[in-house]
Parts: C-alpha cells; structure tokens; sequence
C-alpha cells in the first residue's frame, strides 16, 4: 500500500553537513514472512525526477533540523528530493536507489524501512523486524535490474549470515537461504549469485526459486591457468578466468590456490572450459607479503571487457599491513588484462567504479580518501574510460560516506539512469 506525501516545492541550498557514524556492521535471519506497512517521515521533492541521463547521487547529511537523504542530480547539482529520517538513529541504516533513479528503499536496525516513489512522492512502509531477529544486522542491500526485487543481507553476531528479497510489486518479505559473504546480481537478468558456504556458489532465479550450482575448476584446468607457455613464473600470482562460450562474465568467486599463489575465477553455470581475462604479478610471497582481492566487477560491454575494482595489500600477515584500492582496465580494449604490482599502467589509483553511462563510454564512482580506521569517500567522480580522465568530480563532506570491504558502501548511493 502507497501512503501519499505531500510535495512540498522550495528551493534548499545544500546543508553543511557534518560527519555520519559508520554504518552497517555484519547482521542475520530468521524465516519467510509478508511485510507489513505503517508510517513514516515525509519526503519534499524540489523538482521532479525526470531522468536526463546523468548519475544521481544519494546522500546521507546532518543537517540542523535533523538526518535526512538527499537525492541529487549530478548533471545539474540540483537537489531533487530532501528525505527527512525522522527519530532514526542511524544505527546500521542502509539505502539504495532503483537503476532508473526514481525509487529509494532505505532501512535502519530495528527501524520500519520505507520504500519512497521519488517521482511521485508516494511511499510505502515495510516492517521488517516483524520477520527478523533483533540479534541481526544489516549487511547488504541492493535492487535486481528490473527493480522488481531487492536484496536484503543480514548477519547474526553469534555467527551465520541470511539472504531474503522483497517484492515491491507484491510488498512481499521472502527469506531465500543461510549464506556466506555477500550477495550479487548477476549481469542484466534477474539472478542472483551466492555461496551457502565458501566455495560453493549458486545462481538463484527469485522468479521460480531454482538454484542452479556453479562448477568449481579442476585441477587440470587450475594448472593450465597458472602457466605460461609451458612453464609457470615465481612472479605469477593471479589470473582471472572467463568461460568464453557462456558469454560475458556475470558474477566471480576468488581464493588461494596454495601458499604461494593465488587466483580468480570468474565462471557460470554449466561451464566446460576457461581462458585468462585478467594476470596479476608480484615479486613478493603470496600471502606472506602480499594479498590481493579483485573486489567489484563492472562490464563494459560496448567494448567487450571489464571494470576490475582491486584492493591490494603489502605485509599481508603483520599487525599494520599497507593497502590500497584502485581501478583497473586494459587501454585498448584486450584481453587477458596484464597487473603488475607497482607499476600504473591499466590502473587509476583510489578510484571505486559503481555505474555505467547509458552510452557505455564513461563510468561514476566514488574516489577514496586517505584511509583512516576504515575506507572514506572524499568525491564522486565521473571518467572517461577510453583517456582515462576525470571529466568531473563532485566533493562529498568529510566523513559523511565510505565503504566496509568489499562492497558495503554506508552513507551514499550512486546509480547512472538511462535518459
């Protein structure tokens, strides 16, 4: 059921905002359930959200009145819509724009969610607590590429982690399954990828509830990855494999094969054999000195290859390893891509890619601070991707809007909606 706002027109500077606690801590699940409606704050939109085909950001902001979200668009640095939060505390909230920009579903620990109709000012509320444990956190949350559906992970602090889905067509809460890590849509459809347990990965259709597993590689085909005509290199550290018949790449997994290497798979159902899409080299030992983690995955798929978002970190083992992010593509397009560590070629450094211009020929993302106890966003940033440049950035409030590796992003939403 819909609730009606009231638009309220006005025109609103955008606030100083000061520093936001951290958000999502790991969280948990109980079992399937229908999601209820009640009421909640007010949204005042200050012009409607047609897209123009530019990246629209969400905010988390202490203003004086009190929290609130604002949505704005990048392209013209208006603010669209001003959310106010009400008595939330901010405790653990998580909130995600719809592909298309117009929706936002925002939910809180232990606090009703609200789904808001940005276009029309209607929202809906969903409860749901009613269904999960209060020993849970939210972990993960994240809209299908239909906007049908959107994941909600969770994590209990005893241990164990739960994945459920609601339905906003039919305001229903679903629980799916106990899993590991963190869930991911995979490609342009509606399926959804996660491990029940390390190394057991699924793709699940929310449509029809079948999961389908995914092959795990043989050791004959691990050998034929790691090696290099005919012999395998002490610097080789890592490849990122692509079953080339199934298509574009949709989801990975990643772990260590031995003490002194380590690779990356990228794979589908079904799959029969792999070829490289991506080569990482070190001089050092692996994982004694050095770890690496290709943590997001973006296709390009007027070009044909891939986004790679990487996180490196040296001394791996000791008490106070150094580590950065960076993004990583090939400059002409081919494939497999070559990483070598210390050396910038095919890399730009504190860059994290979230979206993909309609016309595929530029990428949004967030470019990270210096890092304190965890990883801040100092601006959004918008890239061309055939020279590399930063064609434009908007700073973002100090503070205000960071990431939990891999991808559990607190404070800020970033979608780029087709015009």
């Amino acid at each position: 059921m819909w609730t009606r706002i009231w638009l309220v027109l006005f025109v609103l500077a955008l606030g100083a905002c000061a520093p936001v606690q951290p958000g999502a801590q790991p969280a948990a699940a109980t079992q399937p359930a229908e999601a209820g409606v009640a009421a909640s704050p007010s949204a005042q939109l200050t012009s409607p959200p047609v897209s123009d085909g530019q990246p629209r950001l969400a905010l988390r902001v202490e203003l004086t009145e009190g929290d609130a979200i604002q949505v704005i668009d990048l392209g013209s640095q208006q603010m669209i819509a001003q959310l106010p939060l009400g008595d939330a505390t901010g405790e653990s909230d998580l909130f995600a724009l719809s592909p298309d920009g117009q929706l936002l579903f925002y939910t809180a620990q232990s606090e009703p969610s609200t789904l808001y109709d940005l276009s029309s000012g209607d929202k809906r509320e969903i409860d749901l607590w009613d269904h999960l444990h209060p020993d849970e956190r939210l972990n993960g949350l994240a809209w299908s590429p239909s906007q049908t559906w959107v994941s909600v992970a969770t994590h209990r602090n005893q241990g164990g982690s739960s994945l459920w889905l609601y339905n906003q067509a039919s305001d229903e809460l679903v629980y799916v399954a106990e899993i590991t890590g963190l869930p991911r849509w995979a490609g342009e459809a509606d399926q959804l990828w996660f491990e029940r347990q390390a190394g057991s990965a699924l793709i699940y259709d929310p449509a029809t509830a079948e999961e389908t597993a995914w092959p795990a590689l043989s050791d004959a085909q691990i050998t034929g990855l790691l090696t290099q005509d005919g012999q395998v290199p002490d610097g080789f550290t890592c490849v990122i494999c692509n079953y080339p018949e199934l298509g574009p790449v949709s989801a990975y997994t990643s772990y260590a094969n031995g003490a002194d290497r380590l690779y990356y798979q990228l794979i589908d159902n079904q799959a029969q054999s792999a070829t490289p899409l991506a080569v990482f080299y070190t001089e050092r030992d692996v994982p004694l000195d050095y770890n690496l983690d290709v943590q997001g995955l973006l296709s390009l798929p007027v070009r044909g290859d891939y986004l790679l978002f990487v996180h490196e970190r040296f001394d791996g083992l000791s008490d106070n390893p150094q580590e950065r992010f960076f993004t990583a593509w090939s400059i002409d397009g081919q494939l497999p891509l070559a990483l070598v560590e210390g050396e910038e070629s095919n890399k730009l450094p504190h860059i994290m890619p979230v979206a993909l211009s309609p016309d595929g020929t530029r990428f949004a993302g967030y470019r990270i601070a210096e890092q304190d106890f965890i990883p801040w966003f100092a601006s959004v940033v918008v890239v061309d991707i055939a020279s590399r440049d930063v064609l434009y950035e908007y700073p973002l409030p100090a503070q205000t809007a960071g990431f939990f590796p891999p991808l559990t992003v607190y404070g800020a939403d970033l979608v780029w909606p087709a015009p």
